[in-house]
C-alpha cells in the first residue's frame, strides 16, 4: 500500500516539475538598420510567464524596447537599454503579443533575444506561440457603372424640301 502512495506521489511531483520548466519560444540573433524598428509577434495564454532576456553584441544602446497587447496596452518598455537578464512578465489575457524595438541612431544594432514561457497549467503546455498573417479577401463584390448625361440639348431644324 505504501508503495502505491508513493508512486503516486512521485508522478505527481514529476509532473509538477514539468510544468516549471520554461518552455523556449525564440532564441534569435537579429539586425536592426539604422533609424527602423523591428517587430516581433507572439502568442500567449492568460497566466503564462514570459521570460526575456536581451543584449545588444557591440554594447550600444537601444532607443526603446516595448511588450504591449496587438491592438492594445503596453505590459512593458524601456528605454536606453543595452541589456535585459531573466525579466518575468506574467500574461494577464490570451492574445497576440508585440515585442518591438527601436533604434533611432546613425548605426545599426545587432541583437540577441532569448523568449522563454512557463505555462501555467499542463493544458496550456502545448499552446502554439507561433503566429501567421493571413490575409483574407473579398471577392462577392460587383463592379457597377453608372452612366450619366453630360449635357443635353434641343435643336430646332427646318424642315427640308424636296424638289424634283
Amino acid at each position: 500500500m505504501k508503495q502505491i502512495y508513493l508512486t503516486i506521489l512521485l508522478l505527481l511531483n514529476i509532473s509538477l516539475y514539468a510544468i516549471k520548466n520554461p518552455i523556449s519560444v525564440a532564441d534569435l540573433n537579429f539586425k536592426i538598420p539604422l533609424m527602423s524598428d523591428y517587430t516581433l509577434l507572439y502568442g500567449f495564454a492568460e497566466g503564462d510567464q514570459i521570460i526575456i532576456n536581451y543584449k545588444e553584441a557591440k554594447g550600444k544602446k537601444l532607443k526603446t524596447f516595448e511588450i504591449g497587447e496587438y491592438n492594445g496596452g503596453a505590459l512593458f518598455s524601456d528605454f536606453n537599454m543595452i541589456s535585459l537578464t531573466d525579466k518575468v512578465i506574467t500574461i494577464k489575457k490570451t492574445g497576440i503579443y508585440v515585442f518591438k524595438f527601436s533604434n533611432l541612431s546613425l548605426g545599426k544594432r545587432i541583437c540577441s533575444f532569448k523568449l522563454d514561457r512557463i505555462p501555467v497549467s499542463e493544458k496550456t503546455a502545448v499552446f502554439n506561440t507561433t503566429v501567421k498573417e493571413r490575409v483574407v479577401t473579398d471577392t462577392t463584390y460587383t463592379t457597377r457603372t453608372e452612366t450619366f448625361i453630360k449635357k443635353e440639348k434641343y435643336v430646332v431644324t427646318p424642315p427640308t424640301y424636296f424638289s424634283f
